[in-house]
């Protein structure tokens, strides 16, 4: 897991994309060789080791006890300890995720998959519901059922530019958690990156919290 994890990390600094694997910069100007330069003169090999040395020499005895799962949200949801606090963290945007980090994920299965694109995307990522307008309200709703029946409280990270509108996201926790639940909102202003797309490098969004506690 080190070996692999000290890899990912040295193809991340040496990707000459905008802070994903979407797609990656083209030469237009001696002003994008130049960025593009950056990157490519480092040494893949000199960071892996580094990171590996890091990741061996970590001083792991107070680390706190956990696991980690790979399985859609329902299938996790499902298996959820009764009586819980649930942190949801969904995708907001209308584009998956899986198109960013396609890379490492090919380098973690080592496959050679079917790619198409400028991105070279592989052809079978995961494209989430909560990005598709078409089903992020159902997926939505089958999230909150799952939560009450487990009798547990939730806190949902969301934002205010997401795939489905505050009001209507807010109302239909309201109708599932019923009476039984106090859903209540909060909301943060902060600054979001574009990650190299048009408009400009930041934009002002709301970060809204919603939270469902037990009455």
């Amino acid at each position: 897991e080190s070996i692999i994890g000290a890899l990912m990390f040295a193809m991340s600094y040496c990707s000459q994309s905008t802070g994903h694997f979407a797609q990656y910069r083209d030469v237009k100007d001696q002003k994008n060789f130049k960025d593009i330069m950056i990157y490519r003169v480092k040494s893949i090999k000199d960071l892996f080791i580094s990171k590996l040395n890091l990741l061996l020499h970590y001083d792991r005895s107070l680390n706190h006890k956990f696991e980690s799962y790979s399985m859609s949200f329902d299938e996790l949801l499902e298996q959820a300890d009764p009586e819980s606090v649930i942190y949801a963290d969904p995708p907001y945007a209308n584009v998956h995720y899986s198109r960013f980090y396609h890379v490492l994920e090919t380098l973690v299965k080592y496959d050679y998959p079917e790619v198409k694109f400028k991105g070279r995307y592989r052809q079978d990522r995961h494209q989430s519901p909560f990005s598709k307008k078409s089903e992020a309200t159902k997926a939505f709703e089958k999230m909150f059922t799952l939560i009450k029946e487990k009798n547990s409280r939730m806190v949902l990270s969301y934002s205010d530019g997401g795939v489905i509108d505050l009001d209507t996201l807010l109302e239909l926790a309201r109708k599932v958690f019923g009476n039984t639940y106090n859903v209540t909102i909060e909301t943060m202003e902060y600054l979001h990156s574009r990650l190299g797309r048009t408009g400009g490098k930041n934009i002002d969004v709301n970060e809204i919290l919603i939270i469902a506690d037990k009455i």
